[in-house]
């Protein structure tokens, strides 16, 4: 059944994004499904949150950001590989999930202008809706999300997003004095997943985890 003249936009946008997802993860069975739900992964299928009939830019570059993110997970990450060197500790492991997204999206966004720019949307709506802003005191403020933003910050040049900036600022002077060139030694093998691996296990380690 046709829908309605109003939804043309939208399933246009709902194409192309699905199009852009396949292209990107250089994986021609993805597939992509759109709900109003937080985006997610599960083996092949992509789900995105449902674009409303306004289709507004910043709604589009949002959901283009979530988008761009799954797609360079699944170009660039090796799961197996992922798996034998992740760290066992809950913390550790997921300081070393948030320090390999942000290889894959930086290996993006230092690629294309654009997937930077949808990247950055997607990660400021993320922190907005999580209420960082609100945050003021250090021990509220989540280690992993500060380390994932300080880790975009440092391998694609992405500046932490505006509702994250006082809470990151709670743990930067001592993440930094622990691990800062630990960062600098991330972003010189975005391209190696072995090689990143085996670095984020020492920042790990350094941040005492």
């Amino acid at each position: 059944m046709a829908g309605k003249p109003t939804d043309g936009p939208v399933e246009a946008f709902r194409q192309v994004t699905g199009a852009a997802m396949r292209a990107i993860a250089r994986d021609p069975e993805l597939q992509v499904a759109f709900a109003p739900a937080p985006a997610s992964l599960r083996g092949k299928e992509a789900r995105l949150p449902a674009p409303t009939r306004e289709l507004a830019r910043e709604e589009m570059a949002i959901i283009r950001g979530e988008a761009d993110a799954i797609s360079l997970k699944l170009r660039f990450h090796d799961e197996g590989l992922h798996r034998r060197r992740a760290p066992s500790g809950a913390m550790a492991r997921q300081v070393f999930n948030a320090v390999e997204q942000a290889r894959g999206e930086a290996r993006g966004a230092l690629r294309m202008q654009g997937t930077a720019r949808n990247l950055a949307a997607a990660s400021e709506e993320r922190c907005r809706t999580q209420g960082f802003a609100r945050v003021t005191d250090r021990d509220a403020a989540p280690l992993v999300e500060v380390v994932g933003l300080l880790a975009r910050e440092a391998f694609a040049g992405q500046p932490v997003p505006q509702a994250a900036q006082k809470m990151v600022d709670l743990w930067r002077p001592w993440i930094e004095s622990k691990a800062g060139t630990d960062f600098e030694r991330l972003s010189k093998v975005l391209e190696a997943q072995s090689a990143f691996a085996e670095l984020a296990r020492r920042l790990i380690e350094d941040l005492e985890l």
